[in-house]
Formats: structure tokens, C-alpha cells, sequence
């Protein structure tokens, strides 16, 4: 063993790695680390919370935000340019933009701050079809959120603001921070004018856990019980034909319950993105590729989540 790696992974807390080799531990700190990992984990909580990293990075936007509506910039068309520039921020770190690209751009446009609209539109109007930005391929983002490219102009203070915002982790940034930001770059009096006000994630699951999620997930104990029971008697066959039988109707009742999560939707909401990774796992797992299949009778067995 040449190499150590500590990963904190607390609830609600900033995740951390430390990295280090059989060199390092000369140092006095460094052996606390390796120490602490095995005899006191709580000295290698992190200080900093999702909450509060969120509530920094909110803040910076909140800024921006401001400064926008006050050079006299249409409220609405703040919020939805900021929240652009949020969701960006996201798909650099989980690999949706290539090559952290969205930071490049504003790296770029730091040097040239008179350029920054036409970069982001550039960006943007890619983002709204999908195409290339030189020599990179870019996806379409469907949703409306990049239905243009607009983009409105930032000068170099707020251009720095937003880089140094996206350095910091966004894959542990709560995603909430978009209704946030949304209710902030309006302007308080034309928020009410426009009915538009953010709820945020506790107040909305009061709602969503015993009305739509509680219910689907007492619906798939039932079903992995029986499709569980049909891959034990698969099991259990001693013909092939019947084992292949069993396989089978474990793999239609499989699909017709994703199936009918796909397609269940509660005051427009479709409930896959609600439910999260209880079944979006699953239901990514069973849709094949070319020239695949998501089950086949012969030896596989469906993933079954918890």
C-alpha cells in the first residue's frame, strides 16, 4: 500500500478527500489524519455544510442579480439569465459541458469583459439546439431553460464573481439554489405582480412524500415481492422452458411497474423526477442500448432496488 485516500462522506456535510503516500506520514498531521480515520472519524467532519455552501454561492448570485436589475435590465429576464449561469455552473462539474467549459468561457471573458454576452450567447445558442463550439461537441438541453441564447452583459467585477463561484463544488451545491436564485433576481415588487415565489424543497416533500412517494414505494415492496418470488421459482425449475416462463413474467411485471412510473404525472409533475434515485436507477438500468437487451432469460436477474 503506497497511497492513502480519506473520504468524508457525512450527511448534509461538504464531502472532502485527502490524499496522501507513505512519505507524507513523516508529517505529524498527516499521521491525524490516518489516526483519526480509524479512532476519532468525527475530528474529519468538514466545517462547511451543503446548507451553508449553498447559501455562499447563492449569495454571489444574489449580487449579481442585483447589479443587473439596477442598471435597469427587465427582473424576469435577470432570473432566467442567472439561472443559466447556475445550471451551467452544474453541468461543468458532473461533465454535461466538455472540459469545464462554461469556466473556460469565463476565464475568458475576464481578460475581455466587453466580450462576456457575445461568449455566453455563443454557449447558450448551442445549449438550445446542440452543435459545436469550435472543435467540442455540445448537447442539447431540452427543458426551456436555454430556449435562446439571450444574454445580458457583465462587467468584469460581476464576470470575476461568477468565476469565483463556479470553483466551487457544485456537485455538492443543493439544487434548491435555482428557486432561490429565480425568487432573488426578481424585484420584490413585481414578484407578487407576477405570482411568482419559490418554495422550497422541505415545505414542497410535506406535500410530494405522503401524496406521491410514499404510495409508489409501498406499490414497489409489493411488486419486488412477487417478481423476488418469480426469480426464486426460476430458480427453483428444474425444465428450461419453465425457468425461462418464470424469467419472463419477473421481467413483464418488472417493466409495466417502471412503465407506469414513467408515465404517472400529479399536477403536471412527472413523478420520476421527483422520486429521484429509488427509481431513476432502475429505470435507466432496464432501457437498452443498440444491439442490447435489458434482460435476457438465459442467466440475467433484474436490479432490484431497495
Amino acid at each position: 500500500m503506497q497511497r492513502f485516500r480519506i473520504r468524508t462522506n457525512w450527511t448534509n456535510s461538504v464531502s472532502r478527500t485527502h490524499e496522501f503516500d507513505l512519505d507524507d506520514l513523516a508529517d505529524a498531521a498527516t499521521r491525524d489524519l490516518l489516526k483519526w480515520a480509524f479512532s476519532d472519524p468525527e475530528r474529519l467532519r468538514p466545517g462547511k455544510t451543503r446548507q451553508s455552501l449553498t447559501e455562499e454561492a447563492a449569495e454571489s448570485f444574489a449580487r449579481v442579480a442585483q447589479a443587473l436589475r439596477e442598471r435597469g435590465h427587465d427582473p424576469q429576464a435577470v432570473a432566467h439569465f442567472v439561472n443559466r449561469l447556475v445550471f451551467c455552473m452544474f453541468a461543468d462539474d458532473v461533465g454535461l459541458l466538455p472540459s469545464h467549459m462554461f469556466t473556460r468561457m469565463l476565464e475568458q471573458a475576464r481578460r475581455e469583459p466587453a466580450m462576456f454576452a457575445d461568449l455566453a450567447r455563443d454557449l447558450f445558442e448551442v445549449m438550445a439546439t446542440g452543435g459545436r463550439i469550435g472543435f467540442e461537441a455540445v448537447d442539447w438541453f431540452n427543458g426551456g431553460l436555454f430556449d435562446d441564447g439571450a444574454a445580458l452583459p457583465l462587467e468584469k467585477p460581476e464576470i470575476e464573481t461568477v468565476l469565483t463561484a463556479s470553483r466551487l463544488d457544485w456537485s455538492e451545491i443543493d439544487p434548491s439554489i435555482l428557486g432561490t436564485l429565480f425568487e432573488r433576481g426578481l424585484d420584490p415588487d413585481k414578484r407578487a405582480q407576477l405570482g411568482a415565489h419559490y418554495t422550497d424543497r422541505d415545505k414542497i416533500m410535506l406535500l410530494v412524500e405522503p401524496v406521491v412517494i410514499r404510495p409508489w414505494l409501498a406499490e414497489w415492496a409489493a411488486e419486488k415481492a412477487e417478481i423476488t418470488a418469480e426469480l426464486e421459482r426460476a430458480d427453483a425449475a428444474k425444465a428450461r422452458a419453465t425457468r425461462t416462463r418464470r424469467l419472463n413474467a419477473a421481467e413483464r411485471r418488472y417493466r409495466a411497474f417502471l412503465n407506469r412510473l414513467r408515465g404517472f404525472t400529479s399536477l403536471h409533475l412527472r413523478v420520476p423526477e421527483v422520486l429521484g434515485h429509488a427509481f431513476l436507477g432502475p429505470a435507466r438500468q432496464v432501457r437498452p442500448g443498440p444491439g442490447q437487451v435489458g434482460f435476457t432469460p438465459s442467466d440475467a436477474r433484474p436490479h432490484l432496488p431497495p
